[in-house]
């Protein structure tokens, strides 16, 4: 594959991302915490994609980006905790994993096979305008080889796979620079998978007395 085409955040480079998600790429878009490969979260095949992409065996999970509570909650069931820290740090730097909702449409390769699901609301207006125009979930993973460091800029993300990838989104440096922090709620207990933007003692602080 030639270098990827970049081009700087505006309507019509997003329109143009979501065409090639709609017809099975795999595009490069910033979000507040790392430069993020995006996939249909529907499609099995573009999903395998971002796997090859990435380098990474299928033993680790992806997230599922969408663009509301509502989406969200059409892939995954929600409990007390679940829904206080998605009011609190929504969107922004948090991975949720719940238990996959019964007619959840996301394969179960992106959770290994499991019966839960990582899902997130960006705080990015270029990931979510994407998310809007392209009308359906993102199967994301940062843009990156894996084992390697996540890019920040558009820049980075071309040196580290801008010949596998068709087409990156320029949307400036990540403000955070740091990945999302991933809690799981299974079974109603609250387990820290991956430090990241927001700390144990603001989780709990959120949580309250649940």
């Amino acid at each position: 594959m030639a270098r990827s085409k970049i081009k700087f955040s505006d309507e019509s480079a997003i329109l143009e991302a979501a065409h090639l998600l709609k017809s099975g790429q795999v595009i490069v878009f910033p979000t507040e915490t790392v430069y993020g490969l995006g996939a249909d979260a529907a499609n099995p095949s573009a999903i395998d994609k971002i796997f090859q992409i990435k380098g990474r065996q299928k033993n680790q999970p992806l997230q599922i980006l969408v663009e509301n509570i509502s989406s969200a909650q059409k892939l995954a069931i929600f409990n007390q905790r679940a829904k206080l820290l998605a009011e609190h740090f929504w969107p922004g730097p948090l991975t949720l994993v719940l238990p996959r909702t019964a007619n959840c449409p996301v394969p179960r390769s992106v959770s290994l096979g499991g019966d839960t699901i990582g899902i997130r609301i960006p705080a990015h207006d270029t990931a979510l305008k994407l998310l809007r125009l392209f009308g359906k979930p993102l199967a994301s993973t940062s843009a990156n080889f894996s084992g390697k460091e996540s890019s920040v800029n558009a820049s980075e993300a071309a040196n580290s796979i801008g010949n596998l990838v068709p087409f990156i989104i320029d949307g400036g440096r990540c403000s955070l620079g740091v990945a999302s922090t991933v809690v799981s709620l299974v079974d109603d207990e609250m387990r820290i998978l991956r430090a990241g933007a927001i700390s144990e003692n603001e989780l709990l602080d959120a949580i309250g007395a649940f």
